[in-house]
């Protein structure tokens, strides 16, 4: 079982968790302070850099917050339409999502594959409720199952690249 803590105490455990096992991989790590958007490490190992960005999962499903970070959604009476993906700051940059839930597991993918998952599970899950949000028509709250991310385990090879 994971320590309950708050979401900040959660990311940084997460974030330090991750450092050092990128360190154990033989990378130096650069922390990137709470002013850079989107990434919280540089990776660096042989002269390649890959900015890292750090999701850390307590227990259950990742909570991706808002959706309109990596989908366009128009909301037009209570029903929301997707009308794209958001561009990134960089699609090539590098998601280690941490699971503190028992023993510690590390899933690793590219920026763009988190964006196509929740492109994906955004869309299906609006066009199985009508375009209308059960809850709240105005939320863009998201979050995705564990299982989705089990091709991404220990994906390390990934910081080869």
């Amino acid at each position: 079982m994971a320590p309950r803590t708050n979401p900040t105490s959660l990311g940084n455990m997460g974030e330090r968790i991750v450092a050092d096992e990128l360190r154990k991989r033989g990378f130096g790590i650069h922390r990137l302070g709470p002013r850079v958007r989107d990434w919280d490490l540089i990776a660096e190992k042989d002269g390649h850099k890959h900015k890292v960005q750090v999701k850390t999962i307590g227990s259950g499903s990742w909570q991706c917050g808002d959706a309109t970070k990596y989908v366009k959604i128009n909301l037009v009476d209570e029903k929301q339409w997707v009308t794209g993906k958001q561009p990134l700051s960089d699609p090539d940059g590098i998601y280690v999502f941490v699971n503190l839930e028992g023993h510690r597991t590390f899933y690793l993918t590219t920026a763009h594959e988190v964006q196509a998952l929740v492109y994906s599970e955004y869309k299906a899950n609006l066009r199985r409720h009508h375009h209308r949000r059960p809850r709240n028509p105005y939320s863009f709250h998201h979050a995705s199952k564990m299982e989705k991310f089990f091709g991404w385990k220990d994906n390390w090879a990934i910081l080869a690249k």
